[in-house]
């Protein structure tokens, strides 16, 4: 959001020592307990320190009807609409079995809809996404009808922050706008929700009021074999209001060095935080790859199917959608996305907007950890001589000078990519010629994390490629190549001359031909 355009409507410090009655009631807004949370909201548990609200959590040591926590809420006092944007400044507390959360719901009581800024959980299977995810989501009835509980849905969104959120102060922030609920971790953009239904839905609750609480037990299970005390502490609350024209919306006494307004970018020059989202566009279960300038690429956790991966380097991400056209594949990127490939037609998403995955241009082979090695001419490409204008069995036969995506020869002339040894001038086709030369053609097999299984067969030489090493267990026999592929980055590499006369592949696998994503199915049926 552009902060020339908001300006602060709603904001509590939490000065003196006392909580302001004007801005904030102290329990959730119905009440001191919760659906399957063990603690109840004591006032002798909220605290105003000068500064930071204190919001203790603590257990006496007499099992679960011995736990008690400081909650507040903002309803019938401070409740928002549209076009507002909602953030705190807050350090959680970190114990197992405790869920706090800054979160906002319908002044009427009806429920759903929901928004949750920022919730913790703590469920203790993991350390560190206990301490370290942030977890957003918006709750909505599929019906449209606030408080109609039988139709409830809602589209969750975890963030890695890579900081422990319980040793440190940090800024959670969500911006309701009319068309999307934006969400931001210090300032930086990390995911959208959008479906105009759930708009709908969301909207028709409104207006929101605001509350910080600490659930107990609602996830995983606390010690309460002992007494111990837990705090959330809220150094500062503000809402800003969708004001255009209104210039700077704060000076400094209002801001510190944590807190950054966030500004909307849509562009692919954004710089940092941003979301990718893939999805099959048909009902088939599309292979993809994508590259971001500035790597930082991140696997969204909350969404897709176990079969997305990212390299070492954080440049490279890929994997496999499921086949239902509304599951997506979510990871999050910094810079822009600089190439894009797939092998069936995908629907993408950058920060929640669709966009068209071929406009990036195919991926660099050099950017991933399978790179299967360049041409072997200094000009990039796979002949020595004049090129063969004639189609083959790989090319299009719907075009007299198309190509079939197998080929990074972008002379336009037709042929599928692959050197047809003597007869396009790649070799003068002599035994002895063929036995001191690399084959100039590469095909490379990647496993994804299930079994496959491959062969193929060329109309020339068949050899292993020199850039990726000795094969282990695969098996070459003369102009023919057969192997297995058995986890997930296992790399098959093979150079061959002449162009691929069968080709068969069992199995969810990568096949890339001279660098580029082709589908192997759609190779195998041209064949």
């Amino acid at each position: 959001m552009d902060p020339e355009n908001w300006q602060v409507t709603f904001e509590d410090q939490f000065e003196g020592t006392s909580l302001n009655s004007n801005n904030w009631g102290v329990g959730f807004g119905w009440g001191n307990t919760a659906n399957n949370d063990d603690a109840t909201v004591t006032s002798d548990n909220v605290i105003v320190d000068n500064g930071t609200l204190r919001l203790r959590t603590t257990h006496g040591g007499g099992g679960s009807n011995d736990v008690y926590q400081g909650a507040i809420n903002s309803k019938n006092r401070q409740y928002f609409g549209p076009g507002h944007y909602f953030e705190a400044k807050i350090k959680m507390p970190g114990r197992t079995g405790l869920l706090p959360g800054f979160w906002s719901k319908p002044n009427s009581e009806a429920w759903p809809p929901e928004l949750d800024f920022i919730e913790l959980f703590q469920d203790g299977n993991d350390v560190y996404s206990d301490r370290h995810h942030a977890h957003c989501n918006v709750h909505w009835s599929t019906s449209g009808q606030p408080g109609d509980g039988s139709t409830h849905t809602h589209d969750p969104l975890t963030h890695d922050t890579g900081v422990d959120l319980t040793e440190s102060y940090n800024v959670y922030g969500c911006a309701w706008h009319e068309d999307s609920i934006d969400f931001y971790f210090n300032g930086n953009y990390i995911g959208s929700r959008d479906g105009s239904s759930m708009m709908s839905a969301v909207e028709a609750g409104a207006p929101f009021y605001m509350m910080f609480t600490t659930h107990v037990n609602r996830i995983g299970n606390a010690d309460l074999s002992q007494a111990w005390e837990e705090e959330m502490a809220v150094d500062w609350c503000r809402v800003w209001e969708h004001a255009p024209g209104s210039g700077t919306p704060s000076d400094g006494d209002t801001t510190d060095e944590t807190e950054e307004q966030p500004e909307e970018e849509t562009s692919d020059d954004a710089a940092a935080g941003r979301s990718i989202e893939i999805s099959s566009a048909n009902g088939d279960g599309v292979r993809y790859e994508f590259t971001a300038s500035d790597g930082g690429i991140e696997i969204d956790s909350s969404t897709g199917s176990g079969q997305e991966w990212v390299s070492d380097d954080g440049i490279y991400g890929w994997g496999t959608t499921s086949t239902s056209t509304s599951q997506v594949d979510g990871f999050t990127f910094d810079g822009k996305i600089t190439g894009f490939g797939q092998d069936a037609p995908v629907t993408v998403r950058i920060d929640g907007e669709e966009v068209d995955p071929d406009s990036f241009g195919p991926v660099d082979p050099a950017d991933t950890p399978w790179d299967d090695g360049s041409s072997d001419t200094e000009d990039g490409s796979e002949t020595d001589g004049e090129t063969d204008s004639s189609t083959d069995e790989t090319s299009d036969p719907e075009s007299d000078d198309s190509t079939d995506g197998t080929s990074d020869n972008e002379s336009g002339d037709g042929t599928d990519g692959t050197s047809d040894s003597g007869s396009d001038g790649t070799t003068d086709g002599t035994e002895d010629d063929q036995s001191s030369s690399t084959p100039p053609n590469r095909i490379t097999f990647v496993g994804t994390g299930t079994h496959g299984e491959y062969t193929f067969t060329a109309s020339g030489r068949v050899t292993e490629n020199p850039d990726r090493g000795t094969l282990e267990g695969d098996e070459i026999s003369g102009s023919t190549a057969t192997g297995t592929l058995a986890w997930y980055g296992d790399i098959d590499s093979y150079r061959f001359d002449g162009r691929l006369r069968d080709l068969s592949l069992e199995g969810n696998a990568i096949l890339l031909i001279n660098g580029v994503m082709v589908d192997a199915e759609e190779i195998e049926n041209q064949l």
